[in-house]
């Protein structure tokens, strides 16, 4: 993957009660009218299912990686994932200054 896309930053929405966590996923199903989905053991499966198979990715994008408590208000949690994309553009733009500060410094240097 890392041959074909830059994954800059990765966001993992992280909810620490699971029973509350199976709650929301139930009432989510309901809503959705996908009464197979309200059942708590299928919820369970999925979730194991789900850590089984994010877990190595979280691993992988560790040092790129911010958790986020999705138990909080979503207005909150979206306003923590855009403080960090906002923090990464800044952050690219210093060093998008700093590479084109290097060019014109290593260009003053080449004989004419």
């Amino acid at each position: 993957m890392e041959g074909l896309i830059e994954v800059r930053h990765a966001f993992h929405l992280f909810c620490r009660d699971r029973e509350k966590l199976i709650q929301r996923l139930g009432n989510r199903a309901l809503h959705d009218n996908r009464l197979d989905d309200a059942n708590d053991a299928v919820i369970r499966c999925r979730l194991e299912t789900y850590e089984s198979e994010t877990t190595p990715v979280l691993e992988f994008y560790r040092d790129k990686l911010t958790t986020i408590d999705a138990t909080q208000a979503p207005v909150k949690v979206i306003n923590e994932i855009t403080s960090v994309i906002l923090g990464l553009g800044r952050a690219g733009a210093r060093d998008n200054a700093h590479e084109c500060t290097v060019q014109k410094r290593s260009e003053n240097l080449v004989p004419s």
